[in-house]
């Protein structure tokens, strides 16, 4: 993710997805809030569910390659 879709997504859903800590001797580092967090699972299970949706409808819409061919 580049970091100015991640400020584009945060200033869109109005909460804090990550968070970043600069330099130092072992370097800096970004990690995930606990917003970004939850909002992360709650992206997976969409995500699972919209797959899930559209094999449903390539099904019905498509079925097999037996379907396709005629059979």
């Amino acid at each position: 993710i580049k970091l100015i879709d991640t400020v584009r997504a945060e200033e869109d859903l109005g909460i804090p997805l990550v968070q970043g800590n600069r330099g130092g001797s072992n370097g800096g580092q970004t990690v995930l809030t606990p917003e970004g967090k939850e909002f992360l699972k709650r992206y997976r299970k969409f995500e699972q569910e919209v797959r899930a949706g559209a094999d449903a409808s390539f099904q019905k819409w498509f079925g097999t390659e037996e379907d396709l061919e005629g059979g």
